[in-house]
């Protein structure tokens, strides 16, 4: 996929992606390291555990004030 090598990700505020829209990201980016959702009100558990499930190489994840 086009971003099979992104290694960062910024969504913070992001209001309008969904959960499904997460996993989408999570299958496409195996090797995402920096992973930020401050204030993604539409940031669920099942959103968190998609990213835990498709990018092992995973070492900082920032949900500060998601839902």
């Amino acid at each position: 996929t086009s971003c099979s090598y992104l290694e960062s990700w910024d969504i913070s505020w992001c209001m309008h992606i969904t959960e499904n829209g997460i996993r989408i990201l999570a299958e496409s980016c195996p090797k995402l390291t920096t992973f930020k959702a401050e204030g993604c009100t539409y940031m669920t558990n099942y959103a968190a555990i998609q990213l835990g499930k498709h990018c092992s190489k995973l070492l900082f994840l920032d949900l500060n004030r998601c839902s």
